[in-house]
């Protein structure tokens, strides 16, 4: 099959069954489809502050998400003492990451990142 034979995404294939077949996140956007759609830069130097989608309910949805991915597949594989690194996959997060972005977006965005960050919890 050519990469023209292919559907594009988004496009239904019949599979063996007949039945329609696509991709298990096909509802689920990517990030540059959510930027793009409220005209926001997915470059290296984004213009905009991005307060729609995901980010409405915090700031960090990606690292949120990371973390309840680490948490399913603990309790998927059963292995409790793994359990004992996810405060330290946190505190790398919280502290290596999170807190140096938000410095870099406070001298970035000025007024505008202060207010979306007292509208938008960091977490949940």
């Amino acid at each position: 099959m050519t990469a023209r034979d292919r559907p594009r995404h988004g496009q239904a294939q019949a599979g063996p069954a007949g039945f329609p077949v696509t991709g298990v996140f096909e509802p689920v956007k990517r990030p540059e489809d959510i930027f793009a759609s409220i005209g926001g830069n997915t470059g290296p130097s984004s213009v905009t502050i991005f307060s729609d989608g995901p980010y409405a309910g915090t700031r960090n949805p990606i690292y949120v998400a990371m973390l309840l991915i680490y948490a399913g597949i603990v309790v998927v594989a059963n292995a409790p003492a793994v359990v004992a690194l996810m405060p330290v996959l946190f505190a790398v997060l919280h502290f290596g990451v999170v807190l140096r972005e938000e410095d870099y977006l406070e001298c970035k965005f000025g007024d505008a990142y202060l207010a979306y960050k007292l509208a938008v919890p960091r977490w949940l």
